[in-house]
């Protein structure tokens, strides 16, 4: 037995989307046809890229780059970074310069930071509209809302006042 909805949709002929969050927020798609009982699965979106100095740079702009905020509502520096966010950048094991440095020293610094940023996106930035690259967007996306909650929110974000400061700087160049 279906879900009302689901069944209405159904039977109506509309074809209905269906997302599914795996193991460090990949998601893989699936796509159900009406009338059918199989599941078409899409590739996984891309993961992983490299940041460019303009992408950097607007992403902190987003946020108004103020470097001297220091760390407010658990978030620190210009990129206004957050705990799981710099563990997961691996900062401390991957560049031994930052072996010593703790969340807190690290991600106030600039350079610290920028680095954090770099190798959160190398190893995690997400195809967040699906289309099949990973531009500076999704790297904006990623960084705001994280490998699992970027997908399918750039119509909200383009309202922020972020993503205005963000499109205003990526299309300055």
């Amino acid at each position: 037995m279906c879900r009302l909805t689901l069944c209405l949709l159904l039977l109506v002929g509309v074809s209905v989307g269906v997302s599914v969050g795996v193991s460090m927020g990949v998601s893989v798609g699936a796509h159900l046809t009406p009338g059918t009982h199989h599941i078409q699965r899409r590739q996984a979106a891309p993961r992983g890229a490299d940041i460019s100095t303009s992408c950097l740079r607007c992403i902190c702009e987003a946020r108004q780059c103020d470097w001297q905020q220091g760390c407010q509502g658990g978030a620190c520096g210009g990129y206004r970074i957050t705990e799981p966010y710099f563990n997961h950048s691996n900062i401390t094991t991957e560049v031994p310069l930052y072996g010593d440095r703790t969340f807190e020293t690290c991600t106030v610094d600039p350079k610290c930071a920028i680095t954090v940023v770099r190798l959160y996106m190398r190893a995690l930035a997400t195809d967040c509209d699906e289309n099949g690259t990973i531009d500076c967007d999704d790297m904006m996306l990623t960084h705001y809302y994280g490998i699992e909650g970027c997908i399918g929110v750039r119509d909200y974000a383009e309202f922020t006042n972020d993503w205005a400061r963000y499109s205003a700087c990526i299309g300055s160049g």
